[in-house]
């Protein structure tokens, strides 16, 4: 589990959250509503980059529901 000190240093924030990739998504102009998050198009686990271009804004829910399958 994370601490949630860890997630106040911009070192756990990198590593847990990709804050970098979040801030390049939205400079990029990706907008995300209320309840949506960053997900990758292509999971990086299967080959996927880890890359603003391969991000788009999806529900929350649908989100965790599909990386859980």
């Amino acid at each position: 589990m994370v601490s949630g000190d860890a997630l106040r240093l911009s070192d756990g924030q990198e590593r847990y959250l990709l804050a970098s990739l979040a801030t390049s998504a939205s400079n990029d102009g990706m907008n995300l509503g209320p309840a949506e998050v960053h997900d990758f198009v292509q999971p990086p686990i299967l080959g996927g980059s880890v890359a603003p271009d391969n991000l788009r804004p999806n529900d929350f829910v649908v989100a965790i529901n599909i990386a859980g399958q």
